[in-house]
């Protein structure tokens, strides 16, 4: 029986970097052929990705796993949204949080941050995919700390569950399918992820600094596209709150947090 487990753990485990890289090369070229292919179901395909963005990769990556900013309601829950952020297909929640660790420790630093855009530009970092290793005292106290969770654990050693299950129903359907609610989202989640490790520390046309000592911006027009993830830099001011917002005003709106985190779970 251990070998059984440990086949599918090695076969369905978290991706390292290079498995992302190739995954992620695939899901653009498949992209473009639904785009082509099939333009009305990849548009679909599209608001798939952006919501499953927010409900994973931001609720579960960001908020939850790397600050703990809020508990859910019963594990049925938990293990649902944990299902969506896999979905994303950016690595696991666990690899996540260790890299967010480091990018809060070392902000902007130019050699010990692993995801600042001043040592590569910023196109270059948004192309890149980093390190999903935990070699360090650092890394390795978090991971474990991280693999204390049964979800991040699940989640982590099975990381290609989710993604097995849901392909096999949407090929029920149509390959169709298969490409516009699975491949075309992760392509999707990439690209929302990455805007939020580069983007959201350019003085683009807009921004703002309301903690001027932080090197992070408040970019209030990439709202719709980033769920509350665009008051960047009252997050790098107050990491562990819950709500990004501070203030009023459309700008200080925090999405995620006024209309999920606060109404459905419980907020630490």
């Amino acid at each position: 029986m251990k070998r059984v487990f440990k086949f599918w753990q090695k076969l369905l485990g978290a991706p390292k970097e290079k498995e992302i890289r190739i995954i992620q090369f695939v899901a653009h070229l498949l992209l473009v052929y639904s785009v082509i292919r099939f333009p009305i179901l990849t548009f679909y395909g599209f608001l798939w990705g952006w919501l499953i963005s927010g409900l994973g990769g931001v609720l579960i990556g960001h908020r939850y796993a790397a600050h703990k900013q809020f508990e859910f309601p019963n594990n049925f829950i938990k293990y649902f949204f944990y299902t969506l952020y896999n979905l994303n297909t950016i690595g696991s929640a666990v690899n996540y949080a260790n890299i967010h660790w480091l990018h809060h420790q070392y902000s902007d630093d130019l050699e010990k941050d692993p995801t600042t855009w001043k040592r590569t530009g910023i196109i270059a970092t948004h192309f890149t995919f980093y390190g999903f290793n935990f070699s360090g005292k650092f890394k390795i106290r978090r991971y474990k700390t991280l693999m204390k969770d049964s979800a991040n654990r699940f989640f982590h050693n099975y990381y290609f569950a989710p993604h097995l299950v849901f392909g096999i129903i949407l090929l029920f359907f149509g390959y169709q399918y298969f490409l516009a609610f699975l491949v075309v989202p992760a392509v999707i989640c990439f690209h929302i992820a990455q805007f939020q490790v580069g983007i959201l520390h350019v003085n683009l046309p807009g921004a703002f600094r309301k903690y001027k000592h932080m090197e992070a911006y408040n970019i209030p027009w990439l709202k719709p596209l980033l769920f509350g993830e665009e008051l960047h830099n009252n997050h790098h001011a107050n990491p562990n709150d819950v709500n990004r917002g501070e203030g009023d005003g459309i700008a200080q709106f925090d999405p995620l947090y006024r209309l999920v985190i606060k109404p459905f779970f419980r907020v630490n």
